[in-house]
């Protein structure tokens, strides 16, 4: 009898503990989580998107599938901008030209543009130079300081002027050739030479340049600043703009988030562009397929991250962003969205399929506002975009763990009858991701499951 009662103990307890650790682990599943999606309050409108080959145009042709590359980006896709470079090459010596240095960048841009017509190209300066050795970034006759060289940077030792004819110059060039410019960042990433005063008396002597009759014809661009290493870097700038008014020179700023900016730090950032009416837009940024993996694919960890990261500025406001070099540049050993070595053929990986979604359907939506359960927002992230017919929302989860089924997504009112579709990447998904559709009649609330760690795409219409 004692044996019995020990035994139906024992078992008891062990079904107590299975319960406990049913209950722990699924608790996902079981609850009701819910994200609301305020489709009715339509945000920032996205007016810039696009790609980036400032340090890569040349390597292109280095594979035995140009064509086909660019027939990927630029046919497959609804490209809208294209960054590309400037480079101190370009007149080494001052009153020695070598225009030459840029051929093959102007044939690739002639190449997308025969491709799309309508393609607008953002212009910023290569600063690896710098960042990577003891060079300098411009020319020794536009930078003569310290700094790159050992000893402090000395701002006082740039001449604008010099800068302003040789981007001049450079925005001939490029016009001459049928690909003008119609975003030019006068530097990048080199703020400890280009200050708000260095910026503005470059872009005032430019603007004076292109009226005179050697640049007759040459088209004015617009102007964004400062194409900041980081968004910390930026707030700094916005404000000695808007302290010194010199924001009528410019359309719109720019930031990286190489200094891993928090949600804080782009609301500063955006809170004081639009103190002067002026966009913030991130024109380096990942398209989540890149990384020191030697060709292969970055995780799909690593990509969830990416595109994590990409919620809370939109958020506090972003109306756009570039990704940041879309194929393979000569370095072996560094993963692209379309990766090839010297005579190999280009072929399309993760980061490929997330910014051809991403392109063709967020540009020109407006960002739209959403709440999210609190226990939720801890691995849940989201970033949703429409306009007044079709919708595209992001879910984000970046658990190693925890899935949650079930989850309800709350539109401001119904959706006519449709069917939805998904796209899905998570570990065992195929690159371009797997794409299902499902049914629903007309309704305010979408059901969807969130697998770990995985990106969630909805595409439906309003």
């Amino acid at each position: 009898m004692f044996n019995l009662c020990c035994q139906k103990n024992y078992h008891f307890r062990r079904y107590l503990g299975a319960l406990f650790l049913l209950l722990t682990t699924s608790c996902h599943s079981l609850l009701a989580h819910q994200i609301e999606l305020k489709t009715n309050e339509l945000k920032q409108k996205i007016d810039i998107v696009g790609g980036d080959m400032e340090r890569s145009a040349d390597f292109l042709f280095e594979a035995s599938n140009p064509e086909q590359i660019l027939d990927w980006y630029f046919k497959d896709i609804n490209m809208p901008y294209w960054r590309v470079v400037i480079d101190k090459h370009q007149e080494m010596v001052e009153g020695k030209t070598n225009f030459e240095f840029y051929n093959k960048q102007i044939s690739v841009m002639k190449k997308i543009r025969a491709r799309q017509p309508n393609v607008k190209f953002w212009a910023t300066l290569k600063t690896d130079y710098d960042g990577y050795g003891d060079k300098n970034n411009m020319p020794d006759w536009v930078y003569t300081g310290r700094g790159y060289n050992g000893g402090e940077y000395q701002a006082s030792a740039f001449k604008a002027n010099k800068w302003a004819r040789f981007l001049a110059d450079y925005l001939k060039l490029m016009d001459d050739n049928g690909v003008s410019i119609e975003i030019l960042s006068v530097s990048k990433e080199w703020m400890q030479v280009m200050t708000a005063d260095n910026e503005k008396n470059t872009i005032v002597e430019l603007k004076r340049l292109l009226t005179t009759p050697k640049y007759d014809g040459v088209p004015v661009p617009q102007f964004n600043g400062p194409a900041a290493w980081g968004v910390k870097q930026a707030v700094n700038f916005v404000n000695q703009v808007a302290e010194k008014g010199y924001d009528d020179l410019y359309t719109g700023f720019s930031a990286h988030t190489y200094d891993k900016p928090s949600p804080d730090d782009w609301q500063r950032l955006i809170a004081a562009a639009n103190k002067i009416n002026l966009p913030v837009y991130n024109e380096e940024n990942n398209a989540g397929g890149g990384g020191p993996y030697h060709g292969a694919q970055p995780s799909i960890e690593k990509s969830v991250r990416v595109y994590a990261k990409k919620a809370p500025a939109y958020q506090a406001g972003l109306k756009g962003e570039l990704f940041f070099e879309l194929w393979s540049r000569g370095y072996s050993r560094e993963s692209r969205s379309v990766y090839f070595n010297k005579n190999e053929a280009g072929s399309r990986g993760r980061g490929y399929w997330l910014s051809q979604l991403f392109i063709n359907n967020v540009y020109n939506k407006h960002y739209v506002a959403a709440e999210i359960d609190s226990d939720l927002s801890k691995d849940i992230k989201v970033m949703a975009f429409a306009d007044k017919e079709q919708a595209i929302v992001y879910l984000m989860n970046t658990s190693d763990k925890n899935s949650y089924h079930g989850v309800k997504l709350k539109l401001a009112k119904p959706i006519p009858s449709q069917q939805i579709t998904q796209r899905l990447w998570a570990k065992e998904t195929q690159l371009q991701g797997n794409t299902t559709q499902f049914n629903v009649n007309k309704s305010s609330l979408i059901s969807v499951d969130l697998v770990a760690p995985s990106i969630t795409v909805l595409l439906f219409k309003l």
